[in-house]
């Protein structure tokens, strides 16, 4: 989805790069780049704050001086396109097969459109209410499960669907999830709809808050 930019690089880089690099040059990589200024400290819970400020001061002070200039890579650019690219990997140990769609979504800087991608999501594929599920799973029994997600990121988002079925019914499957796609730029979601999978979107947001932990990585990631 993204050749031309830093999100379709492996995290880790590759094999072949890796192995034209020295332990030495790696330590100075790292030392350079994973400094202080680059991270974000989130503690939530019932913390005094002083003491917590001068346990990350401290923290902090164990980071070594960069090594070398620090100079931003370039993260590339997003390029739309249009039609279908479609990739198939044979994995023979897997007993099913996977079917995974991706599109393009909006970035942080369009928060309402993102918003209105959760909301689609939810719509689909939460719950065995949820249109794809209801249709795919309870009543056609074409999929062993199927789930969407909405990945919100800084410069474009993913909103992605999975299904799981044999692979001799993979093509019907991809076919009528285009198909209902299709239609939802057509006709209205009915209202009832549309309350429900609002109400699963709050209530998600609301037990995220609930422990400590998961707070401090919903304000860390935004």
């Amino acid at each position: 989805v993204f050749p031309a930019h830093a999100y379709g690089r492996p995290v880790l880089g590759t094999a072949t790069v890796l192995e034209q690099r020295s332990p030495e040059e790696m330590r100075c990589f790292h030392q350079t780049h994973y400094q202080p200024d680059k991270m974000t400290v989130v503690v939530a819970g019932g913390t005094p704050l002083e003491p917590t400020l001068d346990m990350v001061r401290q923290a902090f002070r164990a980071f070594a001086t960069p090594s070398q200039p620090v100079t931003v890579p370039s993260q590339g650019r997003i390029e739309p396109w249009w039609g279908v690219r479609r990739q198939v990997l044979p994995v023979p140990r897997l007993e099913h097969a996977r079917l995974t769609m991706a599109w393009m979504g909006p970035g942080i800087d369009d928060l309402d459109a993102a918003c209105g991608m959760d909301i689609l999501s939810a719509l689909l594929a939460e719950g065995r209410s949820a249109r794809l599920v209801r249709e795919l799973r309870e009543e056609r029994q074409w999929v062993l499960d199927i789930g969407s997600s909405f990945s919100l990121q800084r410069d474009c988002s993913l909103f992605t669907l999975q299904a799981w079925r044999d692979p001799a019914a993979v093509d019907a499957v991809e076919a009528l999830i285009r198909d209902r796609l299709a239609t939802l730029a057509i006709q209205a979601i009915p209202p009832a709809e549309l309350v429900r999978a609002q109400r699963l979107i709050i209530n998600d947001f609301a037990f995220s808050t609930e422990p400590p932990g998961q707070l401090a990585g919903l304000y860390g990631y935004y």
